[in-house]
């Protein structure tokens, strides 16, 4: 994958599901301390058929989420896009109002950079289970569509070697839910 920019992210994909839970993607950098923790992070999931963008910029400090007013395990496709530019993000589900919300909690003057460990992963992440609430643990089961990171448009099938997904033996394959 090809490196994120570290001070704004974009991000963009139509996606369909029936179910409640589960982590679409997760990006993020270890804590050097604690390896089984993300010091920083951005995250997409479904928590209770809504949709959540979450982003964690210093270790000391609580992520930030935006969630979605619109269901989407309705089986029907939906398009996401997220920005976060420094500690400022948003969020817009189809036609929906555009959800915004900016990081209070940290300075102005601190470091406001993302770094990531390199991985983009997808559908599910097990380390994550132990400190992370459970829509993290719950693999994404649904299709995905048109994934763009940045300024990269995101080829899953081509791609699928800088993909970890939940099961290493999985593959990434077309889909109909």
């Amino acid at each position: 994958m090809t490196a994120l920019s570290q001070s704004r992210n974009y991000f963009n994909l139509s996606l369909k599901t029936k179910l409640l839970f589960g982590l679409i993607f997760y990006i993020g950098q270890l804590n050097d301390t604690h390896p089984a923790l993300y010091d920083r992070y951005l995250s997409l999931t479904v928590n209770n058929g809504y949709v959540e963008f979450s982003y964690k910029l210093q270790s000391n400090r609580n992520a930030i989420i935006l969630k979605s007013k619109q269901r989407i395990d309705d089986g029907q496709w939906h398009r996401i896009e997220i920005r976060r530019i420094a500690r400022y993000a948003t969020l817009k589900i189809d036609n929906e109002n555009l959800i915004q919300k900016i990081a209070r909690n940290i300075k102005r003057s601190s470091n406001l950079t993302f770094d990531s460990d390199g991985y983009l992963y997808m559908g599910g992440y097990r380390r994550l289970c132990v400190h992370y609430p459970e829509h993290y643990c719950q693999p994404f089961q649904g299709c995905i569509q048109s994934f763009r990171i940045d300024k990269r448009h995101l080829n899953m099938i081509q791609d699928e070697k800088s993909i970890y997904t939940l099961n290493k033996r999985q593959t990434i394959r077309t889909c109909e839910i």
